[in-house]
């Protein structure tokens, strides 16, 4: 029809390119459909998470407090100031009684 109206191919043109943006919105279509499905379920899962979060033991002040208390001791008597404190310190002065 245009070759017969050439004033025509600017519309042809146009819808041309309109028609192409809608079939690639209907190509895309699948893909943009399954990227909301995983955001979806994402919110979910994080939504999870924040509820078993805020309803664990662990922040609750007291549980804290005793949780924080034994960790450090922990760290305290495992840790390698303890070490170097119970292993290195009296061979330095043992060493020392030998001079």
């Amino acid at each position: 029809m245009a070759s017969f109206a050439p004033e025509l191919m600017i519309l042809v043109d146009v819808g041309g390119i309109e028609l192409a943006f809608s079939f690639l919105m209907f190509y895309f279509k699948p893909l943009l459909e399954r990227l909301r499905i995983i955001r979806d379920n994402l919110k979910t899962d994080f939504r999870i998470v924040k509820e078993i979060v805020l309803d664990s033991a662990l922040v609750k002040p007291k549980i804290f407090t005793v949780n924080i208390l034994f960790c450090t001791v922990f760290l305290l008597l495992s840790g390698p100031a303890f070490l170097s404190f119970s292993f290195f310190f009296p061979s330095l002065f043992v060493s020392g009684l030998h001079v």
